[in-house]
Protein backbone atom coordinates (compact mmCIF):
# COMPACT_ATOMS: atom_id res chain seq x y z
CA UNK A 1 0.00 0.00 0.00
CA UNK A 2 1.24 3.93 -0.87
CA UNK A 3 1.55 5.25 2.40
CA UNK A 4 3.60 8.99 2.61
CA UNK A 5 2.97 11.58 5.11
CA UNK A 6 0.30 14.41 4.10
CA UNK A 7 0.34 17.68 5.67
CA UNK A 8 -3.40 19.16 4.76
CA UNK A 9 -2.97 22.74 4.97
CA UNK A 10 -6.17 24.92 5.63
CA UNK A 11 -5.37 28.92 5.43
CA UNK A 12 -8.29 31.07 6.60
CA UNK A 13 -9.36 34.53 7.29
CA UNK A 14 -12.72 35.61 8.69
CA UNK A 15 -13.73 31.71 8.47
CA UNK A 16 -14.65 30.76 11.86
CA UNK A 17 -18.28 29.77 10.25
CA UNK A 18 -16.55 27.63 7.94
CA UNK A 19 -14.67 25.43 10.03
CA UNK A 20 -17.32 22.90 11.80
CA UNK A 21 -17.88 20.87 8.27
CA UNK A 22 -14.29 21.50 7.09
CA UNK A 23 -12.54 20.01 10.49
CA UNK A 24 -15.59 17.59 11.09
CA UNK A 25 -14.55 16.03 7.65
CA UNK A 26 -11.28 16.26 7.41
CA UNK A 27 -11.21 14.40 11.00
CA UNK A 28 -12.83 11.49 9.76
CA UNK A 29 -10.64 10.41 6.85
CA UNK A 30 -9.58 6.93 5.73
CA UNK A 31 -6.26 7.64 5.21
CA UNK A 32 -4.27 7.31 8.62
CA UNK A 33 -0.94 9.23 7.90
CA UNK A 34 -1.87 12.84 7.44
CA UNK A 35 -2.17 16.01 10.05
CA UNK A 36 -4.07 18.95 9.27
CA UNK A 37 -2.93 21.90 10.20
CA UNK A 38 -4.59 25.90 10.24
CA UNK A 39 -3.42 29.35 9.90
CA UNK A 40 -5.50 32.32 10.18
CA UNK A 41 -4.12 34.90 7.95
CA UNK A 42 -4.11 37.93 10.00
CA UNK A 43 -8.29 37.66 11.16
CA UNK A 44 -9.40 38.65 14.91
CA UNK A 45 -12.69 36.27 14.46
CA UNK A 46 -10.96 34.05 17.00
CA UNK A 47 -10.94 31.12 14.50
CA UNK A 48 -7.75 29.67 16.03
CA UNK A 49 -8.99 29.86 19.36
CA UNK A 50 -12.19 27.63 18.65
CA UNK A 51 -10.02 25.17 16.79
CA UNK A 52 -7.87 25.08 20.12
CA UNK A 53 -10.44 24.35 21.83
CA UNK A 54 -12.77 22.40 19.97
CA UNK A 55 -10.18 20.25 17.75
CA UNK A 56 -7.84 19.79 20.20
CA UNK A 57 -5.44 17.37 17.66
CA UNK A 58 -5.23 20.15 14.65
CA UNK A 59 -2.13 21.93 14.90
CA UNK A 60 -2.79 26.04 14.56
CA UNK A 61 -0.73 28.97 13.33
CA UNK A 62 -1.79 33.06 13.76
CA UNK A 63 0.16 34.91 11.06
CA UNK A 64 0.62 38.36 12.31
CA UNK A 65 0.38 39.83 8.65
CA UNK A 66 -1.83 38.82 5.52
CA UNK A 67 -0.32 37.82 2.66
CA UNK A 68 -3.06 36.69 1.01
CA UNK A 69 -3.55 33.27 -0.21
CA UNK A 70 -0.29 33.07 -1.92
CA UNK A 71 1.91 34.11 0.89
CA UNK A 72 -0.50 32.27 3.79
CA UNK A 73 -0.12 28.99 1.43
CA UNK A 74 3.74 29.32 0.46
CA UNK A 75 4.50 29.89 4.55
CA UNK A 76 2.38 26.66 5.44
CA UNK A 77 3.84 24.11 2.22
CA UNK A 78 7.29 25.44 3.51
CA UNK A 79 6.73 24.86 6.79
CA UNK A 80 4.77 21.22 6.25
CA UNK A 81 7.71 20.02 4.11
CA UNK A 82 10.29 20.75 6.16
CA UNK A 83 8.91 18.65 8.87
CA UNK A 84 9.39 15.76 6.44
CA UNK A 85 5.78 15.61 4.96
CA UNK A 86 5.63 13.66 1.43
CA UNK A 87 2.91 15.81 0.40
CA UNK A 88 1.06 18.90 1.17
CA UNK A 89 -2.52 19.21 0.59
CA UNK A 90 -3.76 22.72 0.20
CA UNK A 91 -7.64 22.97 0.73
CA UNK A 92 -9.72 26.09 1.38
CA UNK A 93 -11.85 25.91 4.31
CA UNK A 94 -15.12 26.99 2.87
CA UNK A 95 -15.41 23.01 2.07
CA UNK A 96 -16.86 19.71 3.03
CA UNK A 97 -15.11 16.09 1.85
CA UNK A 98 -15.67 13.14 1.93
CA UNK A 99 -14.22 10.47 3.97
CA UNK A 100 -12.12 8.97 1.15
CA UNK A 101 -11.02 12.10 0.25
CA UNK A 102 -6.90 11.73 0.84
CA UNK A 103 -7.16 8.40 0.13
CA UNK A 104 -8.44 8.60 -3.22
CA UNK A 105 -5.60 11.90 -4.40
CA UNK A 106 -2.56 9.38 -3.13
CA UNK A 107 -4.38 6.18 -5.10
CA UNK A 108 -4.66 8.12 -7.96
CA UNK A 109 -0.93 9.69 -7.67
CA UNK A 110 0.45 6.34 -6.94
CA UNK A 111 -1.34 5.23 -10.14
CA UNK A 112 0.01 7.99 -12.57
CA UNK A 113 3.31 8.26 -11.14
CA UNK A 114 3.87 4.64 -12.30
CA UNK A 115 3.99 6.11 -15.85
CA UNK A 116 4.22 9.61 -16.44
CA UNK A 117 6.21 12.46 -14.46
CA UNK A 118 3.10 13.65 -11.73
CA UNK A 119 2.68 17.30 -10.89
CA UNK A 120 0.07 18.49 -9.24
CA UNK A 121 -3.65 16.31 -8.51
CA UNK A 122 -7.12 17.71 -7.60
CA UNK A 123 -10.10 16.27 -6.49
CA UNK A 124 -13.81 16.49 -8.29
CA UNK A 125 -14.98 19.34 -6.70
CA UNK A 126 -18.85 19.72 -6.54
CA UNK A 127 -21.21 22.71 -4.91
CA UNK A 128 -21.99 22.95 -2.16
CA UNK A 129 -25.71 23.79 -2.37
CA UNK A 130 -26.13 21.68 -5.17
CA UNK A 131 -24.40 19.07 -4.53
CA UNK A 132 -25.03 16.66 -7.72
CA UNK A 133 -23.13 19.67 -9.71
CA UNK A 134 -19.38 19.96 -10.96
CA UNK A 135 -18.15 23.41 -9.59
CA UNK A 136 -14.28 21.93 -11.18
CA UNK A 137 -13.06 19.32 -12.46
CA UNK A 138 -9.77 20.80 -13.74
CA UNK A 139 -9.94 24.37 -14.43
CA UNK A 140 -9.38 26.24 -18.28
CA UNK A 141 -7.02 28.02 -19.42
CA UNK A 142 -7.36 30.15 -22.01
CA UNK A 143 -4.48 31.22 -24.44
CA UNK A 144 -4.61 34.42 -23.27
CA UNK A 145 -4.64 33.82 -19.84
CA UNK A 146 -8.19 33.84 -18.92
CA UNK A 147 -8.51 30.92 -16.26
CA UNK A 148 -12.26 29.79 -15.40
CA UNK A 149 -13.60 26.52 -13.93
CA UNK A 150 -13.86 23.73 -15.96
CA UNK A 151 -17.07 21.19 -16.45
CA UNK A 152 -18.78 23.96 -13.93
CA UNK A 153 -22.56 23.08 -13.22
CA UNK A 154 -22.23 20.07 -15.39
CA UNK A 155 -23.70 16.51 -13.92
CA UNK A 156 -21.60 15.16 -16.76
CA UNK A 157 -18.90 13.39 -14.11
CA UNK A 158 -15.84 11.71 -15.94
CA UNK A 159 -16.00 8.05 -14.86
CA UNK A 160 -11.97 7.85 -14.72
CA UNK A 161 -9.05 10.12 -13.75
CA UNK A 162 -8.17 12.52 -16.81
CA UNK A 163 -5.95 15.01 -17.38
CA UNK A 164 -5.92 18.38 -16.43
CA UNK A 165 -3.81 21.24 -17.13
CA UNK A 166 -4.91 23.67 -14.46
CA UNK A 167 -5.65 23.06 -11.12
CA UNK A 168 -7.85 24.23 -9.03
CA UNK A 169 -6.17 26.25 -5.77
CA UNK A 170 -9.68 25.03 -3.45
CA UNK A 171 -7.91 21.67 -3.34
CA UNK A 172 -4.22 20.41 -4.39
CA UNK A 173 -2.05 17.78 -3.76
CA UNK A 174 1.60 18.98 -4.13
CA UNK A 175 4.48 16.21 -4.16
CA UNK A 176 7.75 17.35 -2.68
CA UNK A 177 9.08 16.48 -5.65
CA UNK A 178 7.16 19.33 -7.71
CA UNK A 179 7.68 21.63 -4.61
CA UNK A 180 11.68 21.52 -5.19
CA UNK A 181 11.51 21.88 -9.04
CA UNK A 182 9.01 24.21 -9.54
CA UNK A 183 8.63 26.19 -6.13
CA UNK A 184 5.94 28.28 -4.78
CA UNK A 185 2.92 30.39 -5.45
CA UNK A 186 3.79 33.72 -6.93
CA UNK A 187 3.35 35.97 -3.86
CA UNK A 188 3.02 38.77 -6.22
CA UNK A 189 -0.18 37.89 -7.21
CA UNK A 190 -1.94 38.11 -3.26
CA UNK A 191 -5.22 36.48 -4.63
CA UNK A 192 -6.38 34.93 -8.12
CA UNK A 193 -4.88 33.39 -10.60
CA UNK A 194 -1.73 31.71 -8.28
CA UNK A 195 -3.37 28.35 -8.73
CA UNK A 196 -3.62 29.03 -12.42
CA UNK A 197 0.35 29.99 -12.39
CA UNK A 198 1.65 27.46 -10.61
CA UNK A 199 0.13 25.06 -12.82
CA UNK A 200 0.98 26.75 -15.97
CA UNK A 201 4.78 26.72 -14.65
CA UNK A 202 4.85 22.86 -14.07
CA UNK A 203 3.49 22.49 -17.37
CA UNK A 204 6.43 23.85 -18.74
CA UNK A 205 8.75 21.93 -16.73
CA UNK A 206 7.15 18.33 -17.55
CA UNK A 207 4.85 17.58 -15.59
CA UNK A 208 1.31 16.49 -16.04
CA UNK A 209 -1.81 17.12 -13.80
CA UNK A 210 -4.78 14.86 -13.04
CA UNK A 211 -7.82 14.95 -11.60
CA UNK A 212 -8.82 12.32 -9.13
CA UNK A 213 -12.39 11.53 -10.01
CA UNK A 214 -13.31 9.35 -6.97
CA UNK A 215 -11.84 12.08 -4.41
CA UNK A 216 -14.99 14.58 -3.63
CA UNK A 217 -15.31 17.66 -1.86
CA UNK A 218 -18.21 19.88 -1.67
CA UNK A 219 -16.89 23.72 -2.20
CA UNK A 220 -19.60 26.45 -0.71
CA UNK A 221 -18.73 28.38 -3.89
CA UNK A 222 -19.66 31.81 -5.03
CA UNK A 223 -18.63 34.05 -8.27
CA UNK A 224 -17.05 37.62 -6.56
CA UNK A 225 -18.41 40.13 -8.59
CA UNK A 226 -16.06 42.58 -6.27
CA UNK A 227 -14.70 45.09 -8.68
CA UNK A 228 -11.57 44.84 -6.99
CA UNK A 229 -11.62 41.12 -8.06
CA UNK A 230 -10.58 42.51 -11.80
CA UNK A 231 -7.74 44.47 -10.49
CA UNK A 232 -6.17 41.13 -9.22
CA UNK A 233 -7.61 39.05 -11.07
CA UNK A 234 -6.31 41.49 -14.71
CA UNK A 235 -2.64 42.62 -12.93
CA UNK A 236 -2.00 38.53 -12.44
CA UNK A 237 -3.25 37.17 -15.94
CA UNK A 238 -0.67 39.75 -17.40
CA UNK A 239 1.98 38.63 -15.40
CA UNK A 240 1.19 35.14 -16.40
CA UNK A 241 1.53 36.02 -20.05
CA UNK A 242 4.62 38.28 -19.53
CA UNK A 243 6.24 35.05 -17.24
CA UNK A 244 5.37 31.94 -18.93
CA UNK A 245 5.10 32.36 -22.46
CA UNK A 246 8.54 32.24 -25.10
CA UNK A 247 9.70 35.28 -26.78
CA UNK A 248 8.33 33.86 -29.96
CA UNK A 249 5.04 32.79 -28.96
CA UNK A 250 4.59 36.47 -27.45
CA UNK A 251 5.41 38.24 -30.46
CA UNK A 252 2.60 35.93 -32.51
CA UNK A 253 0.16 37.18 -30.18
CA UNK A 254 1.27 40.41 -29.75
CA UNK A 255 -1.63 42.11 -32.05
CA UNK A 256 -4.67 39.59 -30.00
CA UNK A 257 -3.42 40.85 -27.01
CA UNK A 258 -3.11 44.36 -27.99
CA UNK A 259 -7.15 43.72 -29.16
CA UNK A 260 -7.88 41.75 -26.37
CA UNK A 261 -7.06 44.87 -24.29
CA UNK A 262 -8.41 47.37 -26.31
CA UNK A 263 -12.14 45.21 -25.43
CA UNK A 264 -11.44 44.62 -21.77
CA UNK A 265 -11.16 48.68 -21.28
CA UNK A 266 -14.43 49.32 -23.12
CA UNK A 267 -16.03 47.11 -21.35
CA UNK A 268 -14.42 47.88 -18.05
CA UNK A 269 -15.70 51.29 -18.32
CA UNK A 270 -19.54 50.48 -18.94
CA UNK A 271 -19.30 47.56 -16.33
CA UNK A 272 -17.81 50.37 -13.32
CA UNK A 273 -13.99 48.83 -13.21
CA UNK A 274 -12.25 51.04 -15.59
CA UNK A 275 -10.00 52.38 -13.10
CA UNK A 276 -9.11 49.35 -11.41
CA UNK A 277 -7.99 47.91 -15.20
CA UNK A 278 -5.63 51.41 -15.16
CA UNK A 279 -4.42 50.00 -11.57
CA UNK A 280 -3.57 46.81 -13.06
CA UNK A 281 -1.92 48.35 -16.06
CA UNK A 282 0.28 50.52 -13.65
CA UNK A 283 1.47 47.67 -11.07
CA UNK A 284 2.56 45.81 -13.83
CA UNK A 285 4.98 48.03 -15.16
CA UNK A 286 6.24 48.89 -11.87
CA UNK A 287 6.91 45.15 -11.06
CA UNK A 288 8.03 45.14 -14.90
CA UNK A 289 11.72 44.31 -13.73
CA UNK A 290 10.15 41.77 -10.88
CA UNK A 291 8.28 40.11 -13.62
CA UNK A 292 11.35 40.22 -15.98
CA UNK A 293 13.44 38.30 -13.22
CA UNK A 294 10.67 36.01 -12.79
CA UNK A 295 10.75 35.26 -16.45
CA UNK A 296 14.02 34.43 -16.54
CA UNK A 297 13.67 31.61 -13.94
CA UNK A 298 10.37 30.46 -15.75
CA UNK A 299 12.57 30.43 -19.19
CA UNK A 300 15.34 28.99 -18.10
CA UNK A 301 13.52 25.95 -16.42
CA UNK A 302 11.79 24.99 -19.50
CA UNK A 303 11.43 21.51 -20.54
CA UNK A 304 8.42 21.49 -22.94
CA UNK A 305 8.32 24.18 -26.05
CA UNK A 306 4.96 26.35 -25.99
CA UNK A 307 3.91 24.89 -28.93
CA UNK A 308 2.94 21.56 -27.11
CA UNK A 309 1.42 23.40 -24.26
CA UNK A 310 -1.21 26.11 -25.91
CA UNK A 311 -2.42 23.01 -27.49
CA UNK A 312 -4.17 22.39 -24.40
CA UNK A 313 -5.60 25.61 -24.03
CA UNK A 314 -9.05 27.24 -24.89
CA UNK A 315 -10.03 29.77 -27.92
CA UNK A 316 -13.26 30.30 -26.11
CA UNK A 317 -14.43 32.05 -23.17
CA UNK A 318 -17.46 29.50 -21.88
CA UNK A 319 -18.48 30.54 -18.30
CA UNK A 320 -21.61 30.72 -16.94
CA UNK A 321 -20.42 33.06 -14.14
CA UNK A 322 -19.52 35.72 -16.82
CA UNK A 323 -21.93 36.03 -19.72
CA UNK A 324 -22.47 38.63 -22.36
CA UNK A 325 -23.46 38.03 -26.26
CA UNK A 326 -21.15 39.72 -27.41
CA UNK A 327 -18.42 37.19 -26.03
CA UNK A 328 -20.04 34.52 -28.15
CA UNK A 329 -21.03 36.31 -31.31
CA UNK A 330 -18.02 38.94 -31.17
CA UNK A 331 -15.07 37.68 -29.10
CA UNK A 332 -14.47 33.93 -29.48
CA UNK A 333 -14.81 34.27 -33.41
CA UNK A 334 -12.18 36.37 -33.22
CA UNK A 335 -10.23 34.54 -30.63
CA UNK A 336 -10.18 31.17 -32.82
CA UNK A 337 -9.75 33.07 -36.12
CA UNK A 338 -6.54 34.55 -34.54
CA UNK A 339 -5.12 31.17 -33.67
CA UNK A 340 -6.02 29.16 -36.52
CA UNK A 341 -4.58 31.86 -38.62
CA UNK A 342 -1.28 32.08 -37.09
CA UNK A 343 -1.88 27.97 -36.21
CA UNK A 344 -0.94 26.98 -32.87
Amino acid sequence: MFTKKIVVLVLGYNSLNLLDDCMISLSDQSYEDYEIWFADNNSNDGSVEYLNKNFPKIKTFQFKKNTGYAGGNNRLIKMAFDSGADFSLVLNADVKVDKNFILELVNSYSNSSKKEKIGLVQPLVMLYNEPEKINSMGNVIHYLGFGYCGGYKSKDIPKEDREIYSVSGTAMLIPKNYYEDVGLFDESFFMYNEDQDYSWRGLIMGYKHYLSVNSKIWHKYSFSKNKNKWYFSEKNRLSILIKNYETKTLIKLILIIIFNELAILIYSLFDGWFINKLRSYGTVFKNLGFLMRERNVVQSSREVSDIKIIKYFSSKLSFDEVKNPLINLFLNPIYSFYRWLFRF
